[in-house]
């Protein structure tokens, strides 16, 4: 019964996408490089440095970028005032595009926090993939109400707005992995990226200014 139930959730989703691909135009790659719906977005608005950051909630690469990169990233020159990251859902299965809903749910305030305690707790959701409970017990934890998460799971537009991104990314961006981060336009693959190349990176961006 799990595997006929996950095995539909994939063609649900697999057919959302194809049918997004055939529905929309495609914007531009200024635009996809500017400010976006649904963007998490940690540090100051006129900081030098702008990150954003394609992931995927179910990406380990992502988890270990999250956890020690980006922790350091918000240690330092996120609060300097230096660097603004972006986050990006870039929802590459069904589950991770369960967790994307529900983080878009949460109260802006608490949206990174709950995408920190979603990467940090991976494999214990992914484990539970057919039945959603393990993710929807640390959504409780985290303080939505089980009707908030069933609405959440619910909301269509929404879900069709979180697929279109990946499909912008894909399309526009050349977005084929994650993490790919842009680095005040400059994209940048290869997985989890080490703060000290990043910090590279930036340093480099900030004595061209």
């Amino acid at each position: 019964m799990r595997f006929q139930h996950v095995f539909a959730f994939f063609f649900l989703f697999v057919f959302s996408v194809t049918s997004l691909a055939m529905a929309q135009a495609d914007p531009t790659r200024e635009e996809l490089l500017g400010p976006r719906p649904n963007d998490i977005v940690m540090g100051k608005a006129d900081a030098p440095v702008t990150i954003i950051e394609y992931a995927s909630l179910s990406c380990s690469h992502c988890a270990d970028f999250y956890k020690n990169t980006v922790s350091a990233l918000k240690e330092k020159e996120i609060k300097e005032g230096t660097v603004r990251l972006v986050f990006r859902h870039f929802a590459g299965d069904p589950f991770s595009l369960n967790g994307a809903l529900l983080s878009l749910c949460m109260p802006q305030a608490s949206q990174d926090a709950y995408i920190s305690t979603l990467l940090a707790n991976q494999q214990t959701w992914l484990n539970a993939r057919g039945d959603l409970e393990s993710l929807k017990t640390i959504t409780l934890q985290a303080g939505l109400s089980a009707d908030a998460i069933s609405a959440c799971w619910a909301d269509k537009a929404q879900k069709d707005a979180l697929l279109q991104t990946r499909l912008d990314a894909e399309k526009v961006l050349g977005v084929e992995a994650t993490p790919t981060l842009f680095l005040n336009g400059e994209k940048i693959e290869g997985g989890a990226v080490s703060i000290e190349a990043l910090r590279e990176k930036i340093a480099k961006i900030q004595g061209k200014q």
